[in-house]
């Protein structure tokens, strides 16, 4: 992702929705052990995706926006 906002293009967008989508998966098969759920990097990995959803949507929204006015 931080490749693609520096550079932009379709290719960097794309790898890192794969990149973001992997990460998710993953996260989900670790949240369903006991042993790693809270894990303070799992925890962490959960919060740094978040914020990442909120800054594409954000960035989403603020693009709409602008096309339209």
């Amino acid at each position: 992702m931080a490749a693609y906002n520096k550079f932009g293009g379709e290719k960097f967008r794309l790898q890192s929705y794969k990149n973001c989508g992997r990460a998710i998966r993953m996260l989900q098969d670790i949240v369903g052990t006991e042993e790693q759920a809270t894990d303070d990097k799992v925890l962490a990995s959960i919060l740094l995706l978040c914020t990442l959803k909120v800054r594409i949507t954000a960035a989403a929204a603020t693009t709409t926006t602008t096309a339209v006015t």
